[in-house]
């Protein structure tokens, strides 16, 4: 048997493997896991978590595959009204406010798992003797222009709706992006 990078592999009955196109079919998830695991999967990309986590932590007790496919078979899926439906269910349940100290949270999560990496890169540029690049001090591409292009940006969107009410979050909660 050859191995098809878009196979997705049901856990209890190769009679119900399907290709990663067949996620396009909601019946699909709804007849093997469930209204409640869509509403999950639906929370967790709402909250900034990938496709292939939420794949797998929603749907993973039926479902598997390579990540190739689990890819191709989250989008198909998340193309449909059902995924659609239940990403503003989750939003709605949820709240705005909860879902941006969430995505906070992701933010703090993928630094963390990176900091080793920066830490080792910087010290090795260091050890290169490209101090210019490893402490950031080259100005490249006009970056002293940059100030003057985001006071403009900045204007423009000081009024916008969702930038003051996420001033007003961020001012309740005290959003902390800093990786600890």
């Amino acid at each position: 048997m050859a191995h098809d990078l878009h196979r997705i592999y049901h856990a209890f009955n190769y009679a119900n493997d399907l290709t990663a196109d067949d996620f396009a079919h909601a019946f699909i998830l709804r007849k093997f896991c469930g209204q409640d695991k869509i509403g999950l999967y639906a929370a967790l990309r709402a909250t900034g978590h990938d496709q292939a986590a939420s794949f797998v932590c929603s749907f993973g007790s039926q479902f598997y595959g390579g990540m190739d496919a689990i890819a191709k078979a989250t989008q198909a899926f998340e193309s449909t009204s059902v995924f659609e439906s239940a990403f503003e269910d989750a939003v709605e349940t949820l709240g705005q406010e909860f879902i941006q100290l969430e995505l906070a949270k992701r933010c703090q999560e993928i630094g963390g798992f990176t900091r080793d990496s920066a830490m080792a890169l910087s010290m090795h540029l260091h050890q290169q003797g490209n101090t210019e690049l490893a402490s950031g001090k080259r100005d490249t591409h006009g970056m002293r222009r940059d100030d003057a292009m985001w006071k403009e940006f900045a204007e423009k969107r000081r009024g916008d709706v969702e930038t003051i009410q996420r001033r007003d979050a961020i001012q309740r909660n005290q959003v902390n992006l800093e990786v600890a």
